[in-house]
């Protein structure tokens, strides 16, 4: 060996041992490695207190060949000495009794009683609320999924039913709540949360309100029915609008929208705002369209609906069925039956409509001009809306009420508009009307007509208009007419189409009659006809004679207060054979005066005339032929005679022209006066007529002159008087003296003068 290589092959060496370290060390780490990979990989130690443990635990109930629900763990550790096992990572499935359910309960850890069956829960619980997929269907949405959220869930294996009495927060599509407690039932697919429950619902419209829930006494879901119970009292609350109940039924579509809803215990129904509105009944039933919008209620027994604005409406029924518009859920029709009974109240001012069945129409504040207040939300605000109209399709009684002053109506059929603040505006009756207006320190005025139309402004009626067989009483007053038309202001009835008015004393018709409820004022126009009557018992009237006084004209104004009455316009009245005509006719009933003026034109008969023996004074008187005044002057002023109501006879003045003619002569002076008295049969007869100043007297072919004359009907004869008397006729012949006699049946002339009187008889005058 060379020397040389010695060190090479010590360096190769020292290498190779090397190498062979490496390696045998590679071999040993290697074991080690593969070692303790094995021991991690091996069980945990169990502990003393652990009699068992496995990785999975699974449970199912099955009812024939469905199965309810089935309980899977992750894990299950059974603790020596006790009756339980922990449960980790937990999932509750429940396909309920018709496998129509796929609820699931989530936990991280519960521990399970072998013995009971219960399951407890102590941290974090979700519940997932789903129906099963249909196979074959499109997969479902997820409108009615619940999900639920609390801690220290029990669960009974037995039951299938999961229970807390633990915070309870929940959420849907349709929105959220909490609640203290809740139960699950997995055989009835009930859920109950225990009480103190609040909910939020999203707004079933764009722009709508959220409703906020709060039942006291707890909810009760019924899945499998869709019914919804909330345990009072419960509170719901939607922007200005609320419900107020003791218990709350609804009953839910799939989608968790409602359908119907049953409110019990005097549910009470709020809107406020400008406008507060509310409705009370025992029970209400609220009826829900597709999407979950309230559109119809049905509230029952006891039903009070209340609004206020510039006046309190309220309205009393034992049922009220009320459809609601879907948009914004504001009432448009409420209908009301059953003891029905409509108030409206404003400052002073009282209005009440009773009937059997009352429809009311509602719209928006601003749907028609003119109808919206200064103070009024703007259009479209929940709660802002005012009546339109009232109907009565069957008999109504309606009374409204200003200070001392009331008015009552009944009616077949009744209807009303409304205007600004839900005041009465019109109110219309039909199929016979019967209408009663009470004034202060007034008789009560009673109307029946077949129809009626009242005007109202500012919450007081202003004007009424009947028409169809009008019939109307005040007292012992009385008017007929086709139509009626009464003032408020004025405090007067219109009369037209053959109007009348009538009392005891008599009765006036004309085209058209005014009649004044407060005064007893009457103003008639057109082809006015009035008739006095003679006083029942008496032979008394308003003229001298017993029978009735007979008025016709153009206008009348009379005042029963005062017992007055204006004729004008071409008047004439007449009693019996008497007559007068003139432009105006004045009657005073009081007094028993008629005053005429005007081209006054009359007639008044005389008493019947005894007639003597042409040769002496004392031949046997014998009865004569009855004659008939007339009369003619610019004035006449005509008064009874004896007592106003038992008249003996009656005195009339004629003035300015003043003349009277018949066939026994012709009398003219500047004032003329008849005097009547009445005979046994009641008729009133001239007894005398007396002229004063530039008196001229006609009979047959003389006539006579004198400041005074004098006509005695009953001797037929004629007295001159005063200033220089004379007396002439158509021969020339002139008798003179200071007084003149003469005789209408003969030329006998008795002459009274200084000298004396004497008798002259010449030139018999033929009538």
């Amino acid at each position: 060996m060379d020397p040389r290589s010695i060190p090479k092959i010590a360096r190769w060496a020292a290498a190779a041992a090397i190498g062979i370290v490496l390696v045998v060390a590679g071999i040993l780490v290697h074991r080690n490695w593969l070692s303790s990979r094995a021991m991690r990989h091996e069980p945990a130690a169990v502990p003393a207190s652990v009699e068992q443990q496995s990785l999975q635990f699974t449970f199912s109930k099955v009812d024939g060949q469905q199965t309810i629900f089935t309980i899977h763990a992750a894990r299950a550790t059974k603790y020596s000495g006790e009756d339980r096992s922990q449960l980790e990572d937990v999932d509750i499935v429940v396909y309920g009794d018709r496998g129509r359910r796929h609820d699931e309960i989530h936990t991280r850890s519960c521990d399970y009683e072998e013995s009971s069956g219960a399951i407890v829960c102590h941290g974090k619980v979700d519940l997932e609320l789903a129906n099963a997929p249909v196979p074959g269907k499109p997969a479902q949405s997820t409108a009615s999924r619940i999900e639920i959220e609390t801690t220290q869930v029990h669960f009974d294996r037995k039951t299938g039913e999961a229970t807390t009495t633990a915070p309870v927060e929940f959420r849907f599509p349709q929105g959220q709540g909490k609640a203290l407690g809740v139960t699950y039932s997995s055989s009835q697919a009930r859920i109950t949360l225990g009480r103190d429950v609040e909910l939020t619902l999203a707004p079933n419209r764009p722009g709508g309100m959220p409703a906020h829930i709060a039942a006291k006494g707890g909810l009760n879901y019924n899945r499998a029915t869709g019914k919804l119970v909330l345990k009072g009292p419960v509170e719901i609350t939607k922007g200005l609008r609320s419900l107020e109940t003791a218990e709350l039924t609804v009953t839910l579509n799939p989608h968790l929208h409602p359908r119907h809803a049953l409110a019990e215990g005097g549910p009470t129904a709020r809107w406020s705002g400008a406008r507060p509105a509310s409705l009370r009944a025992d029970q209400a039933e609220i009826f829900f369209d597709s999407q979950g919008r309230a559109d119809r209620v049905r509230a029952s027994g006891n039903v009070v609906a209340k609004q206020q604005a510039a006046s309190t409406m309220q309205v009393e029924a034992l049922r009220a069925d009320l459809t609601l518009d879907p948009l914004n859920e504001q009432p448009r029709q409420i209908l009301a039956k059953g003891n029905v009974s409509l108030e409206s109240r404003r400052q002073n001012q009282v209005t009440r409509l009773k009937t059997a069945v009352l429809e009311l129409m509602a719209a928006p504040a601003d749907r028609a001009a003119g109808t919206r207040e200064a103070k009024d939300p703007p259009a479209g605000t929940p709660g802002i809306f005012r009546l339109e109209r009232a109907t009565t399709p069957g008999p109504a009684q309606a009374e409204w009420q200003s200070g001392r002053q009331q008015e009552r109506l009944a009616a077949g059929r009744l209807a009303a508009t409304f205007g600004a603040g839900n005041q009465i505006r019109v109110l219309r009756g039909a199929a016979g009307v019967r209408m009663e207006r009470q004034e202060p320190n007034a008789l009560p005025v009673t109307t029946t007509a077949e129809s009626l139309v009242v005007d109202f402004a500012g919450g007081e009626w202003s004007n009424a208009r009947e028409s169809g067989n009008v019939r109307a009483w005040q007292g012992n007053r009385r008017a007929l007419a086709e139509r009626a038309d009464w003032s408020r202001a004025r405090d007067e009835m219109r009369l037209t189409g053959e109007a009348q008015v009538s009392d005891p004393r008599g009765q006036t018709l004309a085209d058209t009659i005014l009649w004044n409820q407060r005064t007893g004022a009457v103003v008639a126009t057109g082809n006015v006809r009035s008739t006095y009557f003679a006083k029942a018992g008496t032979k008394s009237g308003l003229g001298p004679n017993a029978g009735p006084v007979n008025v016709v004209a153009e206008q009348l104004a009379a005042n029963r207060a005062t017992g007055e009455a204006v004729y004008s316009g071409g008047a004439r009245l007449w009693q019996g054979s008497m007559m007068i005509q003139a432009a105006r006719i004045e009657l005073r009933r009081k007094t028993g005066q008629l005053l005429a003026s005007g081209n006054v034109r009359g007639a008044f008969p005389q008493v019947q005339r005894l007639s003597r023996a042409r040769k002496g004074d004392a031949g046997k008187a014998m009865p004569g032929t009855a004659e008939l005044w007339r009369v003619e002057a610019q004035k006449l002023d005509y008064v009874n005679e004896g007592s106003t109501e038992h008249p003996t006879g009656g005195r009339a003045t004629l003035e300015d022209g003043a003349k009277a003619w018949s066939s026994n002569g012709e009398i003219e002076a500047n004032r003329l006066v008849l005097t009547m008295r009445r005979n046994a049969e009641g008729r009133a007869e001239i007894t005398r007529a007396v002229g004063e100043g530039g008196v001229l007297v006609r009979q047959g072919k003389r006539w006579g002159r004198a400041q005074r004359g004098l006509y005695n009907a009953a001797k037929g004869q004629f007295i001159l008087t005063g200033g220089k008397p004379s007396l002439h006729d158509t021969s020339g012949d002139l008798v003179t003296g200071s007084e003149l006699t003469f005789y209408v049946a003969n030329d006998t002339i008795l002459v009274e003068s200084k000298k004396g009187s004497r008798t002259l008889t010449r030139h018999p005058i033929q009538k």
